[in-house]
């Protein structure tokens, strides 16, 4: 059996590299991630399964594993998070793939997993399927525009703040929120954050979503000082310096 691992830490993917090895599985490759995603393998065989991070950089394993998965149709998949709960085990199932502990990850589990035979427990596919009614499905049916606005009040962003990051005028900001708030049917900004909180949508991982794509602006972060004086001075001007003779 080919084996992938698509994992960003390398003492992690070194720890399954020998559990597997350990377990007989002679041909591991280690899979490089993108944003974009998974690059395909290039040898003469594809993966079979791969050993999928929860957590990568921009993004999440789930994303990655959709877009390998448009080379290798047949390819079977198994999600390694820290704790897992119940937004992992309701993203994952929606793919149809098993959720492991990094502290399972090796020895017999970790052979049920490789064999196709570890599956979700009923009480973990229950507390997934009801994350999912409540939080996955609405916030998987927002626009990426609404995301990266409801991510924006969940980080403490003023609407000025927001309207400058996503380069538009207030008033349409205010447009979007209004539409943002009866969406989700949520009366405001608190109970706006109260739910990404509660739903676990405040782990930039968990907020990427089956997409993969982490909800911008994620990674940016408040204008700072510097910035905004020297927008001030090119827009109002400033001292005026003597010009060299």
């Amino acid at each position: 059996m080919v084996v992938g691992i698509a994992e960003p830490c390398p003492l992690r993917r070194e720890a399954l590299w020998r559990a597997l090895r350990a377990l007989g599985c002679l041909d591991v490759r280690v899979l490089p991630a993108s944003p974009a995603g998974l690059r395909p393998c290039e040898a003469e065989r594809d993966p079979e399964l791969v050993l999928l991070a929860f957590r990568m950089p921009a993004g999440n394993g789930l994303g990655r594993y959709a877009a390998l998965r448009k080379t290798h149709w047949q390819l079977r998949g198994v999600v390694l998070v820290e704790d897992p709960a119940p937004p992992h085990w309701g993203l994952a199932g929606r793919l149809g793939l098993a959720v492991l502990a990094y502290s399972e990850a090796a020895g017999e589990v970790l052979r049920q997993a490789v064999r196709g035979q570890w599956a979700m427990s009923p009480a973990a596919r229950s507390a997934g399927a009801a994350w999912w009614t409540e939080w996955g499905a609405r916030w998987e049916g927002l626009s990426r525009r609404q995301r990266a606005i409801a991510w924006g009040i969940a980080r403490g962003w003023s609407d000025e703040e927001i309207a400058q990051a996503l380069s538009i005028c207030r008033s349409t900001l205010r447009t979007h929120l209004r539409r943002l708030f009866a969406r989700l049917g949520l009366p405001g900004r608190q109970a706006l954050r109260a739910w990404l909180r509660a739903g676990g949508l405040e782990d930039p991982a968990v907020a990427a979503g089956l997409r993969g794509e982490v909800p911008w602006p994620l990674s940016a972060s408040r204008p700072p000082f510097w910035r905004t004086l020297f927008e001030f001075v090119l827009l109002f001007g400033g001292p005026r310096l003597p010009l060299a003779e």
